[in-house]
């Protein structure tokens, strides 16, 4: 009797898999952008022609702060959603026009337009002149904010109960500390025989306790591993088996410059259907657990969704062998090493 070609059942494995990623994950991607842009931007820079990118670039690398960047053509066909003209829901609107020599920043809530012509002489000297301007203005409209919050200083609280009780309006919501999460991806295994180079996409759905922005955060997680398959062929009989995993993540997010890395610990319950097939066809289900840790780098793409890398070691606590006529043929892996990629969808502070 011979077994069967190990190569040939992970193609398979691995060729399913990348099927179910191609089919969901451009679904996923509409959702998330779609959820992206229904949230406030801080800043957006509005593009007049392709050449204010590089612009744009060095911009970004003097202020170190992520924002989205649209074109001017693309805005064309929008109505005014705020005050000042601004087509975006962005705080604040910010054109490079290389073309016309002029940067101009919008602060949408209140119509306030700051504007800059730049010099063509200065221009041609310094190709990344619009940069430095728009900085400036960027730096400017802070300090006006900054004005703005001493000039009206907060009532004491007990005119302020007195004032909510007589208008009868509520006190405005204090910003929230928790975070919803959503995790879409692919998952495979590095070890963990009979279940070794098994691929299965993967879920999760959790929370984030952000106590303050760009400190470390708690988070937990329900992650689900769905249809990692691992078979065996004899002559004229065959045992498969197939796999799914429910686990709960616990851990802590730290941020690390552009990045946020963490590390969580999981306890696992997982669902295993063997089906043995010769002259009969007999099948049966087992439910074992296990506990493990992982660790996780994910890069943010906007405020509201990014991509991650992940790896996790799960320990069995409890197994079960596959027995054929009272003969073992296959047992669960005292170990497996999962390595992940896909999206995180944040929705919260």
């Amino acid at each position: 009797m011979q077994l069967r070609d190990e190569s040939h059942r992970t193609a398979e494995a691995m060729k399913a898999t990348a099927g179910w990623v191609c089919r969901w994950l451009p679904l996923v991607l509409i959702c998330v952008v779609g959820s992206g842009e229904a949230l406030a931007q801080e800043l957006v820079v509005v593009l007049s022609s392709p050449k204010d990118a590089a612009s744009a670039d060095k911009l970004a690398e003097l202020i170190r702060e992520p924002f989205e960047r649209v074109s001017a053509a693309s805005l064309q066909s929008l109505p005014p959603t705020a005050a000042g003209g601004c087509r975006t829901r962005a705080r604040v609107e910010l054109h490079l026009d290389s073309a016309g020599r002029q940067v101009q920043l919008v602060r949408c809530r209140d119509a306030t337009v700051l504007a800059r012509q730049l010099d063509p002489a200065a221009t041609a000297q310094t190709p990344y002149l619009g940069a430095f301007v728009a900085a400036e203005l960027i730096a400017i409209d802070r300090e006006l904010d900054a004005v703005e919050a001493r000039a009206a200083p907060a009532p004491p609280p007990a005119v302020m109960r007195a004032a909510a009780a007589g208008s009868g309006s509520a006190e405005p919501p204090r910003r929230s500390p928790i975070a919803l999460q959503l995790r879409v991806g692919a998952e495979l295994t590095l070890w963990g025989a009979p279940f070794d180079h098994a691929a299965r996409p993967s879920v999760g759905l959790g929370v984030v306790l952000i106590p303050q922005q760009d400190t470390p955060a708690w988070f937990a997680e329900l992650n689900v591993g769905l249809f990692a398959r691992a078979e065996q062929q004899r002559a004229g009989e065959s045992l498969a088996l197939q796999r799914h995993d429910g686990a709960l993540h616990a851990g802590l997010r730290f941020p690390v410059g552009p990045m946020r890395l963490a590390g969580f610990a999981l306890l696992r319950a997982s669902l295993t259907t063997s089906e043995y097939t010769a002259a009969i066809t007999a099948s049966d289900t087992f439910v074992r657990f296990g506990l493990g840790v992982g660790v996780q780098a994910d890069m943010p793409l906007s405020r509201v969704f990014s991509v991650y890398l992940q790896a996790k070691l799960d320990v069995a606590t409890s197994r079960s062998e596959y027995r054929v006529a009272t003969q073992a043929r296959l047992t669960d892996p005292a170990s497996l090493l999962w390595v992940g990629l896909g999206l995180l969808l944040q929705l919260g502070p």
